[in-house]
């Protein structure tokens, strides 16, 4: 058989054995191997043939990565074809130009740091999905295993990123015990059994440890599942208000400390600049007065004045009856019946959805794929980075869905003094709930590297609650509208990896360079 195709049949292998490890399908053992028969197709490849060899080493990456994220997005398809094939493509792409390097070390290098840039490339590119405007986060090794929080605890020690070094590492020595043929070398099998099985085992004994917290907060996290993107509701949102409330505390046999509701559910909250004065915060202030112990947080769209050229781009609009420019947030609101309002902005932005990237130099983005839950040109608004606090003096960080997903991000949160997370999510828009649950399990994660509770409401998707450990403690899912009471333990102290987050991406940036920079200047003095 022709070693290319011997080389993508392998390639495809690895894609299919990762998405099965993948959540919602949860057989978690295969990522510890998966990767192994790519690094085998990589090597027969490297081993007989060199032309062409990283157009071939890119079209081994590009196979597996397209594969593997292609299969785990069938829910996005369901919904939008458009962004299905984009977002797998781009996905794909920025793994694979990196890692095509691969055989340019090997040949130059050795296998051992051949390897060692495979690692390291794949937690640069990790990185890369962080903070480029057209990567996603979704797809870092890391988030993988949510679906086993009991198998994650030391998340709290090494992160998300830890974690994918963890994982890749595993596949790395099992496969030089492969490719070695070294089957009963103690010496092969030492880091094996350490990653593979002693890790694990420490990690389920600290699972099993009993949390303990002296503060709690009683909560009501309401799972609604209506379409606030109409007419009516953005021209007079008082019904929707007084339809949540009446389903909120519908049953409740509590008044509880803090309400939750979903990401913009409200779509016309008003102007920021006089906020307290606008009808639908005057109306929420009134009716909070039957409840003067309980504070209010919800997810709407509000809007500021672009009165300086520096406030005025793409993403503002512009009315021409009154002669003035606007712009148009994604905000997560406190409300109490008696203090000042509170206003958090979504920072990070599902691309060509909630914010079209490069649409300064690139405007024709804005009609590349379908539209998804509330089209806008939104932005972050820069008065919008207030904690929320309960009457109680507890503090809680609110977070706008997709940003829920970068790991860096959340850490940095985790570092403020506060007892817990909010996360205010709307995925009425899906058409399948596996995308619910996968972003659910990958926010299990999450929870453990920040060592903080996630309280979670969604309108549609999956309402949930998430312990420190990753437990989830209670969830909602379906279109039934329901609230979930529930004491929280709070935690106020930061997890060691608080203190080392991003270590590792600079660690594998450095070294994938490094090693890439050796590499070419071996190559240039053979020439």
């Amino acid at each position: 058989m022709n070693y290319i195709i011997k080389g993508l049949i392998l390639s495809i292998c690895s894609g299919l054995l990762i998405y099965f490890a993948w959540p919602v399908n949860g057989i978690f053992p295969l990522i510890f191997f998966g990767l192994v028969p790519l690094l085998i197709g990589l090597e027969i490849v490297i081993k007989n043939h060199r032309k062409l060899l990283y157009l071939k080493s890119f079209l081994l990456f590009f196979t597996f990565y397209f594969i593997w994220t292609l299969l785990s997005l069938t829910w996005l398809y369901k919904t939008a074809p458009d962004s299905y094939l984009i977002t797998s493509l781009l996905t794909t792409i920025n793994y694979s130009v990196i890692l095509s390097f691969y055989p340019m070390v090997y040949i130059k290098l050795g296998k051992n740091y051949a390897l060692a840039y495979f690692a390291s490339a794949i937690l640069l590119t990790d990185w890369i999905s962080q903070v480029y405007s057209l990567g996603t986060p979704y797809f870092n090794l890391g988030l993988g295993l949510g679906q086993t929080p009991w198998l994650i605890q030391h998340y709290k020690i090494i992160g998300v990123e830890g974690g994918s070094l963890w994982i890749i590492l595993s596949n790395i020595f099992i496969f030089n015990l492969i490719s070695n043929k070294n089957y009963f070398s103690i010496k092969k099998w030492t880091p094996i059994i350490g990653l593979v099985i002693i890790v694990p085992i420490i990690s389920v004994i600290t699972f099993s440890i009993p949390e303990n917290s002296n503060e709690n907060t009683l909560v009501a996290i309401h799972h609604s599942n209506i379409d606030p993107n109409t007419k009516e509701a953005y021209e007079n949102p008082i019904p929707v208000i007084d339809s949540l409330f009446n389903s909120t505390f519908s049953g409740l046999k509590k008044v509880p400390d803090i309400i939750v509701w979903p990401e913009t559910i409200i779509i016309r909250l008003g102007w920021l600049h006089k906020i307290d004065t606008e009808p639908v915060i005057v109306h929420l202030k009134e009716k909070l007065k039957n409840y003067p112990n309980t504070t209010l947080v919800f997810g709407a769209i509000g809007f500021s004045h672009a009165d300086s050229k520096k406030e005025i781009t793409r993403y503002t609009t512009y009315v021409e009856d009154g002669n003035y420019y606007f712009n148009t947030h994604n905000l997560a609101v406190t409300v109490t019946a008696n203090l000042p309002t509170l206003i958090t902005s979504k920072e990070l932005f599902i691309p060509f959805h909630e914010q079209i990237p490069y649409y300064n130099t690139l405007p024709f983005l804005a009609n590349l794929i379908d539209a998804l839950g509330t089209r806008a040109m939104f932005s972050p608004f820069k008065g919008g980075n207030k904690l929320t606090q309960d009457l109680k003096g507890h503090h809680y960080e609110s977070v706008l869905c997709y940003e829920s997903l970068f790991s860096l991000f959340m850490i940095k949160k985790c570092t403020r003094k506060i007892g817990a997370i909010l996360i205010h999510a709307n995925e009425h828009w899906l058409k399948d709930l596996n995308g619910s649950k996968q972003y659910l399990y990958e926010n299990v994660a999450i929870a453990i590297q920040g060592g903080k509770p996630l309280i979670r409401s969604s309108n549609g998707g999956a309402t949930a609650v998430i312990s420190k450990k990753g437990e989830i403690l209670d969830v909602i899912s379906g279109d039934a509208p329901s609230t979930i009471l529930k004491k929280v333990s709070l935690n106020y102290s930061t997890t060691f990896y608080s203190h080392i987050a991003g270590s590792f991406h600079t660690g594998g940036g450095i070294s994938s360079i490094l090693l890439l920079f050796i590499s070419i200047i071996k190559r240039q003095q053979k020439k």
